[in-house]
């Protein structure tokens, strides 16, 4: 087998990197592929092969190997094995065997650091055109002539199944309903639930969009401040304890980045249930982290109904699928019906059928599962290469979920100079000014790393230090 001499050289129980065993098996495997040590065309071991070779789980390798694959280091044929690719998607890394040239990387954004895109290029549009490709010439001619308001059938059924897997939460099919997006799903039940005027809780800094839509419903948006767990109900009663609705996004705060413990959760909770508020939890990113499994949903945590959960499928596969959902009480099941039939009827059928296929294969999970070892690897490149170039000007959180992560400045730098400044280097960076709503404290930037490959990455970071230091 191609790596048995290779294992001999490198433990991955040895290594202190910190990174799971897949992430450190695929950095292993990558790397002697980028240095030729394991040349193009060549076989690598089958996955059970390599868990022995090792000393892991053959799961451990299968992942590794299923990364490897979605970014184009390895073939997998059919019958005869996995090989590595002739043709590489990337050069060597900054360091790594320089005396061998490979052909350049192919860029996948322009403008490093967009926070709202996902990695598109790593998106299996091969197995979803097939999907769709299967779907289309199964469509019954019932299909063609409408829809329910709430959705397609098996895709909220499907939906309630991955929800009920992942996230802990408790519902059934008739309680989802299936939206355009995040937008949309606010825009139906604050249409729902809210009278002008009423007050709403939001996050603060929290996300424009939201408060976009709190302001076109008419609501009085109320700013509840943001503090190292999270939104600080006890700021809320204080500002206006009778509030209709709070916004939050629990599992991984926007723009911040932290997780909301259980006990703030359940403080939000209880003060919902004694106002007869609602909770609108977006749950926008969650299924992106590294560190363990995604956090339970607050949904799931009241049973006095009380929290609307909204996801979307927009993030987790990409943005023009245009396909998201959201989680609504038992109560408001007939009077967001009879919102959604008023306004555009139901949503389009295909599309959805098409998901709901890529969710009950198991190709969903799948991509999930590829693209959380890539996005952590990305953001450790980001850290990494803050270390090297950022070091004293810049402060990274302890966190590990997400498509993007805030910098905090340590030095004079204003962050909307910098925003500015980068621009015109060809970087996209966000000043988090743009979230705050009252408090003006915080002097940050929102980095996206997910769409973006290593080299970009490390070449952004040098960059932006430039633009910092005023070069």
């Amino acid at each position: 087998m191609a790596l048995t001499g290779l294992v001999q050289e490198t433990s991955l129980h040895q290594r202190a990197s910190g990174r799971s065993l897949p992430v450190q098996l695929y950095w292993e495997i990558r790397t002697n592929i980028l240095s030729g040590k394991l040349p193009r065309g060549s076989r690598v071991p089958a996955s059970r092969d390599m868990a022995s070779l090792y000393g892991v789980s053959r799961g451990t390798v299968v992942t590794a190997y299923e990364q490897l694959i979605a970014e184009r280091y390895l073939q997998a044929r059919k019958g005869t094995g996995t090989f590595v690719s002739i043709k590489l998607p990337e050069t060597l890394p900054q360091g790594a065997y320089k005396s061998r040239a490979l052909p350049p990387p192919q860029k996948e954004h322009e403008r490093p650091f967009c926070f709202h895109e996902p990695a598109l290029r790593s998106f299996p549009m091969d197995v979803w055109a097939r999907v769709a490709a299967s779907r289309l010439r199964r469509v019954p001619t019932e299909m063609l002539a409408g829809g329910d308001a709430f959705g397609y059938a098996p895709l909220r059924e499907a939906v309630v199944d991955y929800l009920h897997r992942s996230r802990g939460v408790v519902c059934r099919p008739e309680q989802v309903v299936i939206t355009s997006g995040t937008n949309q799903s606010l825009d139906l039940v604050l249409r729902t639930i809210l009278r002008p005027e009423e007050a709403v809780w939001m996050e603060d800094p929290g996300y424009p969009g939201a408060v976009a839509a709190l302001r076109n419903a008419g609501a009085r948006v109320v700013p509840v401040r943001v503090d190292e767990l999270g939104l600080d109900p006890r700021h809320g009663v204080r500002q206006d304890p009778a509030a209709t609705a709070v916004y939050l996004t629990p599992a991984r705060q926007f723009p911040l980045g932290m997780t909301m413990p259980l006990e703030r959760r359940l403080a939000v909770i209880q003060w919902a249930r004694q106002a007869r508020a609602y909770i609108l939890e977006d749950d926008y990113d969650s299924e992106f982290r590294y560190d363990g499994k995604p956090v339970p949903a607050m949904q799931g945590l009241d049973p006095s109904g009380r929290v609307i959960l909204m996801g979307s499928f927009n993030v987790t596969l990409f943005p023009a699928l245009r396909l998201a959902y959201m989680v609504i009480p038992e109560t408001l099941i007939d009077p967001v019906r009879t919102t959604r039939a008023a306004l555009d009827r139901f949503p389009p059928t295909l599309e959805q059928a098409v998901l709901c296929d890529f969710l009950t294969d198991g190709h969903f999970s799948r991509h999930l599962r590829q693209m959380r070892m890539l996005y952590g690897a990305r953001l450790e490149t980001l850290r990494t290469a803050s270390d090297r170039y950022l070091k004293g000007a810049v402060s990274l959180p302890d966190i590990h979920s997400g498509l993007h992560i805030p910098a905090h400045l340590t030095g004079v730098a204003d962050a909307r100079v910098v925003e500015d400044r980068a621009s015109k280097q060809g970087l996209d960076v966000c000043a988090l000014q743009r979230f705050q709503i009252r408090r003006r404290d915080i002097n940050a930037l929102l980095l996206g790393f997910a769409a973006f490959e290593e080299r970009v990455i490390r070449e952004g970071v040098r960059k932006l230090a430039a633009v910092i230091e005023g070069r």
